[in-house]
């Protein structure tokens, strides 16, 4: 919160490892919706977006449809085919899904139907997160600064779009920052006071 708005009011979504928004008044009152960790939650995270496209490919495999983006995943993750793909995916500990963000914002870049779609809905997702933590705050007609933070933020302008999109559907009042809040600021500031 610090890094976007110092002792100010605001909601921070941050999209990351993880996701989570986070809101405070101009009261000092504050509120979070989701960051209840990636087995159950952290909609329109890095590791999200990577287990919502390899989700989308097993749909896509089960109407005999062979997706691009499935040989993206497999040269990402370094597999020789599908079978090993599906071994892999269901693997515990669980692979690292956030590592293909840079395969699903390359194939959303080239029109990718599928990378799009992930995004939309991560966007959406996102959105819904901003929209829950500001009501619980804010009221209801009031101007909401929202800022942007966390890697999946920083490394996919795809999700930024999305996200700025669907702010604008489920949240209409609100301001958003166009810089993405440094957590390292926020620290410094913190560090300055203490």
């Amino acid at each position: 919160m610090r890094a976007a708005f110092v002792d100010g009011p605001g909601v921070v979504v941050v999209a990351g490892t993880g996701s989570i928004a986070l809101a405070r008044n101009s009261g000092g009152e504050t509120a979070r919706a989701g960051g209840w960790g990636w087995a159950i939650s952290d909609e329109g995270s890095g590791p999200w977006i990577g287990r919502a496209v390899v989700a989308a490919v097993f749909r896509a495999r089960d109407a005999r449809h062979v997706p691009q983006m499935e040989h993206s995943i497999l040269r990402a993750w370094q597999l020789a085919d599908h079978q090993h793909l599906v071994s892999a995916a269901n693997a515990t500990p669980q692979p690292d899904f956030g590592a293909l963000l840079p395969e699903v914002v390359a194939a959303a870049n080239a029109g990718d139907p599928m990378a799009v779609e992930v995004f939309l809905r991560a966007g959406r997702e996102l959105a819904a997160l901003a929209q829950i933590a500001a009501s619980r705050v804010f009221a209801a007609d009031g101007n909401v600064p929202v800022a942007m933070s966390g890697g999946a933020f920083a490394h996919a302008p795809n999700l930024r779009e999305a996200f700025y999109n669907s702010l604008q559907t489920q949240l209409p009042n609100a301001t958003l920052l166009p810089d993405l809040a440094d957590p390292v600021l926020g620290a410094l500031q913190m560090a300055r006071r203490g």
